[in-house]
């Protein structure tokens, strides 16, 4: 039973953990993440997983809790006993906790049925014009893996979903109406979510978010990394496309956004209008294809790598040892001392 309330409070120690790496992540960033190609800045975003599902406790003399006095942690305060008959703070920690996690549970459930719903009144896209434009698509974008084109009457913008059997879904009729460009840019953005496994890490974010519901800094990292996901997607779309047509995705994320509203947070489901409000950058992006430079991309590495290694870690055990008066030789020593 001991080990069950130390739970939430083991939690809550790598939710502090994480927290540091996400501000020195979100400072490195800052300062060079113009200049990093948007997929790398979502790989170091990735690091913030490992502290949160792994509890580390490798010493090293460079971990920042080498700083921190020893005998502070949370959990020597949390663990201690009710005083005056008062509910223990154990108890409580965990009853907070836990009604965090099955309200977060019923929320993402209630999304992930609605998604049910989604497909289960969707229909496959019979149009073969957009289904020629979806082919070329996925010879330029050399994805083999099978993906359904569905349109749902319950839906207000296209996503994709699914990870064993995945489904790209347009809102009813937009197969019909919408532009050439306009389909060509949502079917190369979306196949590459595919291709990047977009919907993996998404459902990952959501888990993390179900556990540490508590932790502002993660769902502020976690809107970061969709921003740059989305980046990432753009860039691996322009890479295909010529000059002329990289301007025309420009003009068709800018008419997506307009005429089509992005689907609720929900766990697994990625799509090409999720961050409307980010729109500004996803579109000066365009100008920067194929001017990162490797330098940087190098100095991001080295950066997130010593800023890992500082966090990640353990402050090094620090053991004091003394002699008695009746075993002391003088010795002169500054480190030297009888009680």
């Amino acid at each position: 039973m001991t080990e069950f309330f130390s739970l939430p409070v083991l939690i809550f120690e790598q939710s502090w953990d994480a927290t540091l790496l996400i501000i020195a992540l979100f400072c490195t960033l800052g300062l060079i993440g113009k200049r990093l190609h948007p997929a790398w800045r979502f790989g170091i975003w990735l690091l913030i997983i490992i502290p949160l599902f792994l509890h580390i406790s490798i010493p090293s003399s460079w971990s920042i809790f080498n700083l921190i006095p020893s005998g502070h942690k949370l959990i020597d305060f949390v663990m201690l006993p009710a005083v005056g008959g008062i509910i223990s703070l154990p108890v409580l920690f965990t009853t907070v906790w836990v009604s965090g996690c099955v309200l977060m549970t019923v929320i993402f459930g209630r999304q992930v049925w609605a998604c049910r719903q989604w497909i289960k009144h969707a229909h496959s896209v019979k149009n073969k014009h957009a289904l020629a434009i979806f082919k070329k698509c996925r010879l330029r974008m050399n994805v083999k893996l099978q993906l359904r084109v569905m349109e749902s009457p319950l839906v207000s913008g296209p996503f994709l979903i699914g990870i064993i059997r995945p489904i790209l879904l347009l809102p009813r009729g937009m197969a019909q109406t919408a532009s050439e460009n306009q389909l060509r840019t949502v079917f190369l953005h979306e196949l590459a979510h595919l291709k990047r496994r977009d919907v993996w890490s998404s459902w990952v974010m959501s888990v993390l978010l179900v556990v540490h519901w508590f932790n502002p800094f993660l769902w502020a990292a976690i809107r970061r990394m969709n921003a740059d996901r989305e980046e990432a997607c753009d860039v691996m779309a322009l890479e295909t496309l010529n000059p002329t047509e990289r301007l025309a995705y420009g003009h068709a994320l800018i008419d997506i956004a307009e005429h089509f509203l992005s689907p609720r947070k929900t766990p697994g489901l990625v799509g090409i209008a999720e961050t409307k409000e980010l729109m500004t950058g996803r579109i000066e992006i365009i100008q920067k294809v194929g001017t990162w430079k490797w330098h940087w991309k190098a100095l991001a590495t080295v950066l997130a790598f010593f800023i890992a290694l500082m966090i990640m870690t353990d402050a090094v055990a620090v053991v004091k040892t003394q002699c008695t008066k009746s075993l002391c030789i003088p010795c002169h020593s500054s480190q030297c001392f009888t009680p």
